[in-house]
This record gives structure tokens, C-alpha cells and sequence, in this order.
């Protein structure tokens, strides 16, 4: 049983390359880099990858660049 658990815990310690791919990597971004409200109360994407959020200031645009 002992063996069984170390063996385990050896296997999940290991890096396994299909979960390391296909995460997105997430960015913060601040509201000084954006100059837009603290609140986002909309979002929508389009079919070319826009993605434009609605705050309490207006509407802004990200193209993901």
C-alpha cells in the first residue's frame, strides 16, 4: 500500500505535455493601461477575434495584441 502511494505521488509530480499545452496565457491589465472604467458590464467578441467591453466610460476595443 505504502508503495502504491509513493509511486503515485511520483507519477502527479511529474510534468505531464498535455496539460502544460493549450492554456491560454491570462494578462492583468491595469486601469491606467486601458484608461477605461473599473467596472466592464458588456463584453462581446467577433467572428475576427475582436473583443469589445462595455464600462461605465464607454466602450473599448481589444484585438488581442
Amino acid at each position: 500500500m505504502r508503495i502504491s502511494f509513493i509511486a503515485l505521488l511520483l507519477l502527479l509530480s511529474l510534468p505531464l505535455p498535455a496539460i502544460e499545452k493549450g492554456f491560454p496565457v491570462i494578462k492583468n491589465f491595469s486601469t491606467d493601461d486601458y484608461m477605461g472604467g473599473s467596472r466592464i458590464f458588456s463584453l462581446v467578441s467577433t467572428n475576427d477575434g475582436i473583443l469589445y467591453v462595455g464600462d461605465k466610460d464607454g466602450i473599448l476595443e481589444y484585438d488581442g495584441i
